[in-house]
C-alpha cells in the first residue's frame, strides 16, 4: 500500500513538473537563434554600455588580477546581468558589449541558452570574457551565434 502511494506522489510531481515546464520548452524551441547574437536591439544601447562599463570597473576594483589581465587583453566581452532560471529545465538571457582596449564599444551582444537537469530557482550574475589577441576578436566578429 505504501509503495502505491509513493508511486502516485512521484507521478503527481512528474505531471506538475511537465505542466510547468512545457511552456518554457515550447518558447525556447520556437527561437531559432541560440547562443550569442551580435548587435541586439532588445534594450537601450546606452544603458547596456553604461551597465557593462560599471560591471567591468567593479570587477577591476574587486580583483586587481582582473585589471592586469584586462590591460593585456585586446578586448573584453562583458555581460553585466545575465538572468538564469528554471525548474528541471531552465533558460538564461543577457545583453552585453565588446569593450576594446582603448575603451570604445565595438558591438552589442545578446546571449541566450537552455539547460536541463536538477535545478530550481533564479539567479542573476555578470560575465566577462577577456579576448587576448586579435584572432579572438576576429573569431567573435565572424561567428554566427
Amino acid at each position: 500500500m505504501k509503495m502505491l502511494q509513493i508511486k502516485k506522489t512521484i507521478n503527481a510531481i512528474g505531471l506538475a513538473s511537465f505542466t510547468m515546464v512545457t511552456p518554457l520548452m515550447t518558447s525556447s524551441c520556437a527561437s531559432a537563434d541560440r547562443g550569442t547574437r551580435i548587435n541586439t536591439p532588445s534594450s537601450s544601447k546606452n544603458q547596456i554600455a553604461a551597465d557593462s562599463r560599471m560591471a567591468l570597473n567593479d570587477l577591476y576594483e574587486m580583483n586587481p588580477k582582473a585589471r592586469s589581465l584586462g590591460a593585456k587583453a585586446k578586448g573584453v566581452l562583458v555581460f553585466p546581468a545575465i538572468v538564469k532560471g528554471g525548474f528541471m529545465i531552465g533558460g538564461m538571457e543577457g545583453t552585453g558589449v565588446l569593450i576594446r582596449k582603448d575603451g570604445t564599444i565595438k558591438n552589442y551582444y545578446e546571449t541566450t541558452g537552455v539547460s536541463y537537469g536538477f535545478q530550481a530557482g533564479v539567479q542573476k550574475y555578470g560575465y566577462a570574457l577577456f579576448l587576448m589577441d586579435q584572432s579572438a576578436i576576429n573569431a567573435l566578429d565572424h561567428a554566427d551565434g
